[in-house]
C-alpha cells in the first residue's frame, strides 16, 4: 500500500492568508497524511483542520501549542485510513493508522523539538516510550531543530554534542534516516533559498509556480472583496485579511439564529426556515380579488417613428455601454459570475451575449434562469427577533 506523507513546519496557523496558501498547496499535492509543525494554536483546532483539508473527509490528532510556540497537527483522509491516538508528549504526538478494508496498520509520530539541547533530551525519552507502544512500521517526522552531520549546516561545520545526541537517538530507536534530495539545505537564515544552481526544468517550474501563486492570490482577494461588500476601496495593496474580517462581520450580523413567533422564541434551524418561507409566501401573494381598472384617454403619446426607434434591435455599442454602467464588484449572480467577468471577457462572450439579446428582441421571452434571484432577509436593527424586523432584499 502506497501512502503519501507531507511534513511541514508552517510557522503558525493563526493568519488567514497563511492558511489559504497552505490549503491551496494541500489541495494540489493530495497527500494521504499531513504532519504540520509549529501550529501555534491552543484549544480546539477542528475548524482549522477542516478548512486546510478542504473537505469533511478529514480526521486528526493535535498537540496544542505552549503559549505562542510549538503545536503539532497530524491529519489524514478518513476514507482511506482510520486513526487512533497512541501517546502525546510535550514535543511529540503519536497515532496508529489502519488502512480501511485492509489488514495493515502502521504508526506515525509528529515532532516539534525544543531549541534547547537540554530540553531536547526529553524528546528522546518521549520517542523511546513511543517506540515501545508502536509495534509495527513506524514513521517519525517533523522539525528536530538540529542536524546529524556538519555538512547539513551552511554556516557552521563543527560536530556538536546536539548532533551526537540526535544520531544516538536514531541508532538506539533503530530508525533509518533517508537522504535529503533537492536543495542542499532546508533553511538558510530564514530564507528558503537553494544553495545550488537550478536546472532549466526547475527554473521553468519555479516561474510557473510564481505565476500560479499570483493568479490564485488575485482570485482570493477578488472573492473576499465581493463577499465583504466594501465598494469604496477600489484599488491598492492586497487587503484580503481586511475583506475577510468585513465579510465575517456581515455574516454574523445577517445570520438569523433565533426568531420570536407569537411571543415564542424558536432556535431550531428547520423551524426558522419554515417560518421564513411562510412569511415570504404571504408577503408576495395577493389576497384581494378586486382590482381597480381605468381607461387612458387624452394622454400624450409617442409618434410611430419614435415607437419604431424604441423597438429597434439592440446594437453592440448599446449593449456594451449598458454592461459598463453596472457595478463590477457587486455580488455575483446565481451563475457565480460578477459583472467584472462579463466586461473583462466581452470580446470572447460578445457573440453569445448579442445572440441572446437578439433572441429576446425577436421572441419577447427569455430563459427563466436569466432572471433568477435570491431573496434574503436583512435585519433592520441590531438584535432583530421578529420577522417584521427584517427587510427582504
Amino acid at each position: 500500500m502506497k501512502i503519501d506523507i507531507l511534513s511541514w513546519n508552517v510557522w503558525g496557523l493563526n493568519d488567514g492568508e497563511t492558511k489559504g496558501l497552505i490549503k491551496t498547496a494541500l489541495n494540489e499535492w493530495r497527500c494521504d497524511v499531513v504532519v504540520l509543525q509549529e501550529t501555534k494554536i491552543q484549544g480546539d483546532i477542528s475548524r482549522v483542520a477542516r478548512h486546510l483539508w478542504g473537505s469533511r473527509w478529514v480526521d486528526f490528532v493535535n498537540l496544542e501549542a505552549i503559549g505562542t510556540s510549538g503545536g503539532i497537527l497530524i491529519m489524514w483522509d478518513k476514507r482511506i485510513l482510520e486513526g487512533q491516538l497512541i501517546i502525546s508528549g510535550s514535543q511529540s504526538i503519536s497515532c496508529r493508522l489502519t488502512a480501511i478494508g485492509q489488514d495493515f496498520s502502521w504508526f506515525i509520530t509528529g515532532v516539534y523539538a525544543s531549541n534547547s539541547r537540554i530540553e531536547r533530551q526529553d524528546l528522546w525519552w518521549e520517542l523511546a516510550a513511543s517506540r515501545g507502544l508502536c509495534n509495527g512500521p513506524w514513521v517519525v517526522c517533523g522539525d528536530f531543530n538540529t542536524t546529524r552531520h556538519s555538512n547539513e549546516r551552511s554556516n557552521d561545520h563543527r560536530l556538536t554534542r546536539a548532533m551526537r545526541d540526535f544520531s544516538d537517538a536514531i541508532n538506539d530507536l533503530q530508525l533509518v534516516d533517508p537522504p535529503l534530495f533537492g536543495g542542499s539545505f532546508t533553511l538558510n537564515k530564514g530564507n528558503n533559498q537553494e544553495q545550488r544552481n537550478l536546472t532549466d526544468d526547475e527554473l521553468i517550474q519555479k516561474a510557473n509556480i510564481t505565476l500560479d501563486f499570483e493568479e490564485i492570490s488575485k482570485y482570493e482577494e477578488s472573492s473576499w472583496r465581493q463577499k465583504s461588500r466594501i465598494l469604496w476601496l477600489k484599488q491598492g495593496d492586497k487587503n484580503t485579511k481586511f475583506f475577510h474580517k468585513m465579510a465575517n462581520a456581515h455574516r454574523r450580523f445577517n445570520t438569523i439564529d433565533k426568531l420570536e413567533i407569537n411571543v415564542i422564541e424558536i432556535t431550531e434551524p428547520v423551524e426558522i426556515n419554515g417560518e421564513i418561507i411562510s412569511f415570504c409566501k404571504q408577503l408576495y401573494s395577493e389576497t384581494e380579488a378586486w382590482m381597480p381598472n381605468f381607461t387612458l384617454q387624452n394622454f400624450a403619446s409617442i409618434t410611430d417613428e419614435e415607437q419604431s426607434w424604441l423597438e429597434r434591435p439592440f446594437e453592440e455599442q448599446e449593449v456594451l455601454h449598458s454592461l459598463k454602467l453596472c457595478a463590477i464588484d457587486k455580488a455575483p449572480g446565481p451563475d457565480g459570475f460578477s459583472m467584472r467577468f462579463f466586461i473583462a471577457c466581452r470580446d470572447f462572450l460578445k457573440v453569445d451575449i448579442l445572440q441572446t439579446m437578439a433572441n429576446f428582441h425577436t421572441l419577447g421571452i427569455f430563459e427563466k434562469s436569466l432572471n433568477a434571484t435570491y431573496v434574503a432577509l436583512i435585519p433592520k436593527k441590531s438584535g432583530a427577533k421578529e420577522l417584521r424586523d427584517f427587510r427582504p432584499v
